[in-house]
């Protein structure tokens, strides 16, 4: 079976430790046992699981909660629905939507709904997601699609099986695409190699066929002529369409021009609006393509809360998406973490120290760091003069002080060193801890 390869964005549940702002309204809290195992507490402060854990990681279901509990390498998993907690009897279980659950083995998946009744046997080898009404399954290495109830959709008989929430599903056999509507019937039109289906809920979607790219809307009809080597679907929509001359256009979702330039390459920026090049130059549209920031600096990057940095030969400037201007700060360098982690402010370096602006436009740490990084689980290590390194969250607050030669973060704890000593633990109160668990 030969599928090519498709830039599709799908929902997956990646549990992480700590309250994501998606999450603000969880209302439980971990505490800390003996030994640095975990347990957990409901909004009443009664212990639902006990400090038998090293880790616990919750994600939200709908108005109902998913809490996933770890001893090291095992996991177990319960749902909260309302004031009760109930333990799920299975060895795997991932988020689909707001009301169905895969659950099972590796190779032997099915699903339950949010009221833990059985939607679908635990005969599948895997089940994707696919919006709010619907699940992808895998039979016999066939795909195919159910309802919220379990019935079928589409039969496990394709390659591959692609959702398309404005219009329904792309279908993969034979090499080549066909769209099916969303019940399950096939909607008239040409077929095609390739698709590019938006990350975003809009009624166009990219389509190739021998190596040139168009759009089509919901009833598969050409919106934007196969006649170009590349394209993006950027929010709000704009679409992005490269010619033969390899120079990017931007179009409305009709195929008609935003403006009359040519650029060399697009990115967009979320809802918040579209970075350009022209010539090694960069600036921001909006996304009626008129002009933001000119096209004149040597890079821009995305820092949250509608600030966007400016690199203006050795100095950056902090621009305001919201205030359509430049703020009055200038500084050698800033850094930000990626889309995912979301911090409330930024680093800034100044006289070559390193301190942190929050989005309240306050210096809530001068510059003061020689140094900042962060490691691979997004956590901000600061050191200072004298090569001695702390954390920082991303509030800016000072969570171990630096003090430590080395730190490694452990779930809740940190290993830490000091000169002259072994390693020990310590708590998010910089408190010595026995973590015998690790």
């Amino acid at each position: 079976m030969n599928v090519p390869f498709i830039c599709l964005i799908l929902f997956s549940l990646n549990f992480y430790a700590f309250k994501s702002s998606a999450q603000s309204d969880n209302p439980f809290v971990k505490f800390m046992g003996a030994n640095c195992y975990i347990g957990l507490l409901n909004q009443y402060n009664k212990e639902i699981l006990p400090a038998s854990f090293t880790n616990i990681t919750i994600a939200p279901v709908g108005n109902n909660w998913l809490i996933s509990a770890a001893v090291k390498n095992h996991y177990s998993y319960h749902f909260q629905i309302e004031n009760e907690l109930i333990k799920l009897p299975y060895n795997h279980v991932e988020i689909l939507n707001d009301r169905l659950l895969k659950v099972g083995s590796p190779g032997a998946y099915g699903i339950i709904n949010t009221t833990g009744a059985g939607v679908l046997l635990m005969n599948y080898e895997n089940i994707l997601p696919a919006g709010t009404e619907f699940a992808i399954t895998l039979y016999k290495k066939l795909y195919g699609c159910v309802d919220l109830d379990g019935n079928s959709v589409i039969p496990n008989q394709y390659d591959l099986l692609l959702h398309w929430q404005a219009a329904g599903f792309w279908a993969y056999k034979y090499s080549q695409f066909h769209l099916i509507d969303h019940n399950g019937m096939s909607v008239l039109g040409l077929k095609y190699d390739k698709v590019l289906i938006p990350d975003v809920d809009l009624p166009i979607c990219g389509v190739a066929k021998n190596g040139q790219w168009g759009a089509v809307n919901q009833q598969n009809e050409l919106v934007l002529n196969i006649d170009y080597d590349e394209i993006m679907i950027l929010d709000m929509g704009v679409v992005a369409v490269k010619d033969r001359e390899l120079k990017w256009k931007l179009t409305d979702l009709n195929g008609k021009l935003k403006n009359k330039e040519e650029y060399d390459a697009i990115v967009g920026l979320g809802n918040k609006g579209i970075v350009v090049t022209k010539d090694g130059k960069k600036g921001l549209l909006d996304y009626q393509a008129k002009s933001l920031i000119d096209v004149k600096y040597d890079d821009l990057q995305y820092l949250g809360n509608n600030w966007v940095s400016v690199n203006n030969n050795k100095e950056v400037l902090i621009y305001s998406i919201k205030e359509n201007k430049f703020l009055d700060f200038i500084f050698e360098d800033i850094k930000t973490t990626d889309y995912t982690q979301r911090w409330e402010g930024v680093l800034i370096k100044k006289d070559s120290k390193w301190g942190w602006l929050d989005f309240n436009m306050n210096l809530k740490i001068k510059p003061i760091y020689t140094n900042v990084r962060l490691n691979y689980t997004n956590i901000i290590i600061v050191e200072n003069e004298n090569k001695k390194i702390g954390i920082l969250d991303k509030n800016g607050d000072v969570v171990i002080p630096d003090e430590y030669t080395e730190i490694v973060p452990q779930n809740e704890y940190f290993k830490v060193k000091k000169e002259g000593t072994d390693w020990y633990y310590v708590n998010k109160k910089n408190k010595k801890v026995n973590c015998q668990v690790f």
